[in-house]
Protein backbone atom coordinates (compact mmCIF):
# COMPACT_ATOMS: atom_id res chain seq x y z
CA UNK A 1 0.00 0.00 0.00
CA UNK A 2 0.61 3.52 -0.41
CA UNK A 3 2.89 5.61 2.19
CA UNK A 4 1.27 7.52 4.73
CA UNK A 5 2.60 11.08 6.35
CA UNK A 6 4.97 9.83 8.82
CA UNK A 7 2.47 11.41 11.44
CA UNK A 8 -0.61 8.81 12.01
CA UNK A 9 -3.71 10.38 12.95
CA UNK A 10 -6.53 8.53 14.37
CA UNK A 11 -9.92 9.87 12.42
CA UNK A 12 -12.25 10.27 15.71
CA UNK A 13 -9.54 11.47 18.08
CA UNK A 14 -6.53 13.79 18.23
CA UNK A 15 -4.18 11.03 19.69
CA UNK A 16 -1.56 11.20 17.63
CA UNK A 17 0.77 8.24 16.42
CA UNK A 18 4.36 10.08 15.76
CA UNK A 19 6.48 9.01 13.03
CA UNK A 20 4.46 5.83 11.99
CA UNK A 21 4.49 6.15 8.45
CA UNK A 22 2.27 3.57 6.95
CA UNK A 23 5.04 2.41 4.71
CA UNK A 24 4.92 0.14 7.77
CA UNK A 25 2.26 -1.89 6.93
CA UNK A 26 3.92 -2.60 3.43
CA UNK A 27 6.51 -4.90 2.46
CA UNK A 28 5.05 -7.20 4.78
CA UNK A 29 3.93 -10.77 3.23
CA UNK A 30 0.64 -12.54 4.09
CA UNK A 31 1.18 -15.71 6.41
CA UNK A 32 -0.89 -18.59 7.81
CA UNK A 33 -3.50 -17.50 10.48
CA UNK A 34 -1.91 -17.86 13.54
CA UNK A 35 -2.92 -19.83 16.64
CA UNK A 36 -5.78 -18.55 18.00
CA UNK A 37 -7.26 -17.63 14.46
CA UNK A 38 -6.46 -14.17 13.67
CA UNK A 39 -6.58 -13.25 10.18
CA UNK A 40 -3.85 -10.79 10.75
CA UNK A 41 0.00 -11.87 10.39
CA UNK A 42 2.14 -11.63 13.59
CA UNK A 43 5.62 -11.04 12.03
CA UNK A 44 5.97 -7.82 10.59
CA UNK A 45 8.56 -5.95 8.33
CA UNK A 46 7.61 -2.73 8.11
CA UNK A 47 10.94 -0.45 8.66
CA UNK A 48 14.64 -0.40 10.64
CA UNK A 49 13.88 2.65 12.02
CA UNK A 50 13.16 3.11 16.66
CA UNK A 51 9.03 3.91 15.62
CA UNK A 52 8.48 1.00 12.64
CA UNK A 53 10.53 -1.70 14.90
CA UNK A 54 8.67 -0.44 18.25
CA UNK A 55 5.09 -0.61 15.95
CA UNK A 56 6.21 -3.98 14.47
CA UNK A 57 6.99 -5.87 18.10
CA UNK A 58 3.67 -3.99 19.80
CA UNK A 59 1.24 -3.03 17.31
CA UNK A 60 1.87 -5.83 14.39
CA UNK A 61 -2.09 -7.15 13.86
CA UNK A 62 -3.18 -3.26 14.50
CA UNK A 63 -0.92 -2.36 11.35
CA UNK A 64 -1.70 -5.36 9.41
CA UNK A 65 -5.85 -4.59 9.85
CA UNK A 66 -5.25 -1.13 8.90
CA UNK A 67 -2.97 -2.01 5.92
CA UNK A 68 -6.11 -4.66 4.88
CA UNK A 69 -8.87 -2.06 4.68
CA UNK A 70 -8.17 0.75 2.36
CA UNK A 71 -10.93 3.11 4.36
CA UNK A 72 -8.47 3.09 7.22
CA UNK A 73 -5.63 4.46 5.01
CA UNK A 74 -8.14 6.97 3.70
CA UNK A 75 -9.30 8.06 6.61
CA UNK A 76 -5.89 8.66 8.36
CA UNK A 77 -4.78 10.60 5.25
CA UNK A 78 -7.63 12.89 5.51
CA UNK A 79 -6.60 13.13 9.24
CA UNK A 80 -3.40 14.15 8.60
CA UNK A 81 -4.63 16.74 6.63
CA UNK A 82 -6.92 18.44 9.54
CA UNK A 83 -4.27 19.02 12.18
CA UNK A 84 -6.59 19.93 15.03
CA UNK A 85 -9.44 20.97 13.22
CA UNK A 86 -12.23 19.00 15.34
CA UNK A 87 -15.00 19.61 12.07
CA UNK A 88 -12.91 18.62 9.59
CA UNK A 89 -11.99 15.14 11.85
CA UNK A 90 -15.41 14.41 12.29
CA UNK A 91 -16.22 15.26 8.47
CA UNK A 92 -13.22 12.37 8.01
CA UNK A 93 -14.55 9.72 10.24
CA UNK A 94 -17.89 10.05 8.54
CA UNK A 95 -16.60 9.26 5.00
CA UNK A 96 -14.28 6.64 6.36
CA UNK A 97 -16.79 5.87 8.74
CA UNK A 98 -15.61 1.89 7.97
CA UNK A 99 -11.75 2.57 8.64
CA UNK A 100 -12.60 4.43 11.85
CA UNK A 101 -12.40 1.73 14.48
CA UNK A 102 -9.19 -0.23 12.69
CA UNK A 103 -7.64 3.63 12.54
CA UNK A 104 -8.45 4.01 16.36
CA UNK A 105 -7.14 0.75 17.14
CA UNK A 106 -3.36 1.62 15.44
CA UNK A 107 -3.73 4.69 16.84
CA UNK A 108 -4.15 4.06 20.48
CA UNK A 109 -1.92 0.92 20.30
CA UNK A 110 1.19 3.25 18.50
CA UNK A 111 0.26 6.08 21.48
CA UNK A 112 0.02 3.53 24.17
CA UNK A 113 3.22 1.37 23.43
CA UNK A 114 5.64 3.55 21.40
CA UNK A 115 5.29 6.97 21.47
CA UNK A 116 8.55 7.61 22.97
CA UNK A 117 9.75 5.54 19.77
CA UNK A 118 7.23 7.55 17.47
CA UNK A 119 7.88 11.34 19.28
CA UNK A 120 8.89 13.26 16.04
CA UNK A 121 12.58 15.08 16.14
CA UNK A 122 13.31 18.18 17.73
CA UNK A 123 12.76 21.15 15.70
CA UNK A 124 16.55 22.67 15.29
CA UNK A 125 16.83 26.60 15.27
CA UNK A 126 20.24 26.33 13.93
CA UNK A 127 20.77 29.50 11.16
CA UNK A 128 20.23 33.68 11.88
CA UNK A 129 17.22 34.86 13.68
CA UNK A 130 16.23 38.84 13.29
CA UNK A 131 14.26 39.58 16.01
CA UNK A 132 12.77 43.67 16.84
CA UNK A 133 13.14 44.53 20.41
CA UNK A 134 10.22 46.99 21.24
CA UNK A 135 11.55 48.62 24.92
CA UNK A 136 9.38 50.63 26.85
CA UNK A 137 10.25 53.67 28.09
CA UNK A 138 12.87 53.60 30.50
CA UNK A 139 13.11 53.56 34.60
CA UNK A 140 15.57 56.80 34.02
CA UNK A 141 12.93 58.51 31.79
CA UNK A 142 14.15 57.47 28.10
CA UNK A 143 11.97 57.35 25.53
CA UNK A 144 10.51 54.27 24.05
CA UNK A 145 13.06 52.99 21.79
CA UNK A 146 12.82 50.12 18.93
CA UNK A 147 16.52 47.65 18.50
CA UNK A 148 17.01 44.95 15.62
CA UNK A 149 18.68 42.17 17.14
CA UNK A 150 19.82 38.98 15.67
CA UNK A 151 20.84 35.89 16.82
CA UNK A 152 22.16 33.14 15.32
CA UNK A 153 22.43 29.67 16.37
CA UNK A 154 24.70 26.86 15.82
CA UNK A 155 24.92 23.08 16.67
CA UNK A 156 27.28 22.02 19.75
CA UNK A 157 28.35 19.05 21.39
CA UNK A 158 25.68 19.72 24.11
CA UNK A 159 23.00 21.90 22.59
CA UNK A 160 23.02 25.16 20.66
CA UNK A 161 25.78 27.96 20.52
CA UNK A 162 24.08 31.18 19.91
CA UNK A 163 26.04 34.25 19.03
CA UNK A 164 25.60 38.68 19.19
CA UNK A 165 27.06 40.76 17.74
CA UNK A 166 30.00 40.88 20.68
CA UNK A 167 27.68 39.70 23.36
CA UNK A 168 28.72 37.17 25.64
CA UNK A 169 25.81 35.01 25.92
CA UNK A 170 24.66 32.34 28.26
CA UNK A 171 21.38 30.21 29.14
CA UNK A 172 19.54 27.39 27.80
CA UNK A 173 17.78 26.30 24.23
CA UNK A 174 15.17 23.52 24.65
CA UNK A 175 13.51 22.29 21.65
CA UNK A 176 10.61 20.47 20.83
CA UNK A 177 8.83 19.23 17.54
CA UNK A 178 7.07 22.57 17.03
CA UNK A 179 9.96 25.07 17.90
CA UNK A 180 12.27 26.27 20.76
CA UNK A 181 12.18 27.81 24.06
CA UNK A 182 14.78 30.67 24.65
CA UNK A 183 15.97 32.02 27.97
CA UNK A 184 19.79 33.73 27.16
CA UNK A 185 21.19 36.15 29.42
CA UNK A 186 23.62 38.74 27.04
CA UNK A 187 25.78 41.09 28.35
CA UNK A 188 28.06 43.12 25.96
CA UNK A 189 29.30 47.23 26.35
CA UNK A 190 28.44 50.48 24.06
CA UNK A 191 30.85 53.07 24.83
CA UNK A 192 31.66 52.31 28.34
CA UNK A 193 28.76 51.15 29.84
CA UNK A 194 27.76 47.61 30.60
CA UNK A 195 24.46 46.24 29.44
CA UNK A 196 22.62 43.29 30.56
CA UNK A 197 20.09 42.00 28.93
CA UNK A 198 17.58 38.97 29.51
CA UNK A 199 15.71 37.26 26.41
CA UNK A 200 12.87 34.94 26.99
CA UNK A 201 11.81 33.82 23.27
CA UNK A 202 10.16 31.22 21.75
CA UNK A 203 10.80 30.18 18.39
CA UNK A 204 8.47 28.26 15.81
CA UNK A 205 8.83 25.99 13.75
CA UNK A 206 6.86 28.32 10.94
CA UNK A 207 10.19 30.76 11.40
CA UNK A 208 8.20 33.17 13.97
CA UNK A 209 9.58 34.76 17.86
CA UNK A 210 7.78 36.19 20.00
CA UNK A 211 8.98 36.69 23.94
CA UNK A 212 10.26 39.57 26.14
CA UNK A 213 12.97 41.38 26.95
CA UNK A 214 14.69 42.89 30.00
CA UNK A 215 17.53 45.02 29.81
CA UNK A 216 19.71 46.88 32.81
CA UNK A 217 22.33 49.46 32.33
CA UNK A 218 24.13 51.87 34.76
CA UNK A 219 20.89 52.22 37.65
CA UNK A 220 18.42 52.20 34.63
CA UNK A 221 15.95 49.58 33.18
CA UNK A 222 13.49 49.16 30.13
CA UNK A 223 11.21 45.99 29.66
CA UNK A 224 10.38 45.14 25.92
CA UNK A 225 8.53 42.81 23.95
CA UNK A 226 10.22 40.91 20.99
CA UNK A 227 9.06 39.36 17.50
CA UNK A 228 10.98 38.69 14.36
CA UNK A 229 11.54 35.98 12.28
CA UNK A 230 14.29 33.54 11.12
CA UNK A 231 16.29 35.12 7.96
Amino acid sequence: MEAISPRIRSSLFLSLCLGLGLAACGGMSQQSPPDGGSNHEQTCHSGSNACDTCGDEFCCPELQACADNASCESAIDCAVGCGSDTACLNNCSAEYSSGVEDANALSSCVNSFCSEACAPPAFSPVGTWSIDVAFSATSCGGPSNLVVETLTFSQAANGYNVVSGNATITGTTSCTASGCAVSLVMDFVVNSTSYQQTLNLTLSSNGSVTGSSYETWSSCSATATVTGAKE
